[in-house]
């Protein structure tokens, strides 16, 4: 009877675990079924084909000066402000005063050196007068334009040797020569404009203490403005062969019409594109400001193969491509626009391109359906 009893408990044991073993796998299986259905994701694509446009390559340029200076002094001292309190944004004519540094003592210093060569020049009149007679209203005459309030007159010329000596020894010439030095140092305690222009930054305030050299302000020329636009090298010889250069503002608006000016010698290697410059014509130049980006359009310069894709389905240069199930960020260079459109090239023909935006997922299978 015992042995009954534990035959029939290991039957029931066995029974059990088959019965449960079976519901375990049919219950993975769903979920397995289940759980692969759900991570397929259906999406849009297009079979690129590259094809010839005739098109006006377009790209964008922003507003640079060609002349730009930082304000600096050789000297020492207190920094005063000019005609005119300066800020960013500050416009300003040329040969305006932008700054000055005190020069209070060095004019004092000038001053007390001109009248030591009055003195001088007093001591000496009657020696003059007694052995060179006919030069003596030459040296009066300097003498009275030796004045405190201004610049000092030019030296007279030497009549002969002996006078040139006579007064190299009396030590009236290497004063004047100290005296017009200090005149030269006193020039450059103040800063004119160079050109008509705008400040672009402040560094240093009035009644600052500066040293030599150290950065008051930055200036541009406002009278030599340019326009720095990147080019694809692949469309550098096409670009330059242009019979027309517009450029208009972010409305659309045309600006004006441009003049080549120069090349950059560098590449940037991460666009693979090169730097042209050029000059902004038929614009008045007030409207025209310092940073604000331009777009630029090439008439007539090209038949290109490229791309054609909507303006949606782009995010700044980079667009989206199915690889494998997969969705693969690949960047592409912007030709030209046209309505809700965009003409690219980077892409190969046979790719399979995504007509919208979509973020990559390593957790989802994508498959395209195409527009075709």
């Amino acid at each position: 009877m015992r042995i009954n009893k534990i035959v029939f408990s290991l039957i029931f044991l066995m029974v059990t675990a088959f019965i449960y073993y079976k519901v375990a796998s049919n219950k993975k299986e769903i979920d397995k079924k289940t759980k692969s259905t759900s991570k397929i994701l259906y999406i849009p694509i297009d079979t690129v084909i590259n094809q010839s446009y005739s098109i006006n390559y377009q790209s964008y340029g922003h507003i640079q000066s060609n002349e730009e200076l930082d304000i600096a002094f050789e000297i020492q001292g207190k920094l005063l402000k000019g005609d005119k309190d300066l800020n960013p944004g500050s416009k300003f004519n040329f040969n305006e005063l932008l700054y000055s540094v005190d020069q209070q003592e060095a004019f004092y210093q000038y001053t007390a050196r001109k009248e030591q060569l009055s003195n001088l020049l007093i001591s000496c009149l009657a020696d003059i007068e007694i052995d060179f007679p006919n030069q003596l209203s030459k040296w009066n005459a300097f003498l009275k334009g030796l004045n405190p309030n201004a610049l000092i007159p030019d030296f007279p010329n030497f009549n002969n040797e002996k006078e040139k000596k006579f007064i190299t020894f009396k030590g009236i010439y290497s004063e004047y020569l100290n005296i017009k030095s200090i005149e030269l140092r006193l020039e450059k305690y103040f800063y004119y404009a160079p050109f008509n222009g705008i400040v672009t930054a402040v560094y240093n305030k009035p009644f600052s203490i500066i040293n030599p050299g150290v950065r008051i302000a930055r200036i541009s020329n406002t009278n030599k403005m340019e326009v720095k636009v990147p080019v694809l090298l692949s469309m550098l010889s096409r670009v330059k062969k242009s019979n027309s250069i517009i450029f208009s503002n972010s409305n659309g608006e045309k600006v004006g019409e441009g003049n080549f000016l120069r090349q950059d010698s560098q590449i940037d290697q991460n666009t693979q594109s090169i730097n042209l410059f050029y000059e902004v014509k038929g614009s008045d130049k007030e409207n025209l400001i310092l940073g604000e980006f331009l777009n630029v359009t090439f008439h007539n310069s090209t038949d290109l193969d490229c791309y054609r894709i909507p303006e949606n389905a782009i995010n700044k240069n980079s667009v989206c491509v199915l690889e494998n199930g997969k969705i693969v960020q690949q960047n592409v260079n912007i030709i030209a626009s046209s309505d809700d459109s965009l003409f690219v090239v980077g892409l190969k023909n046979g790719s399979a391109f995504v007509l919208e935006k979509v973020s990559p997922n390593k957790d989802i299978t994508f498959k395209g359906i195409n527009k075709n």
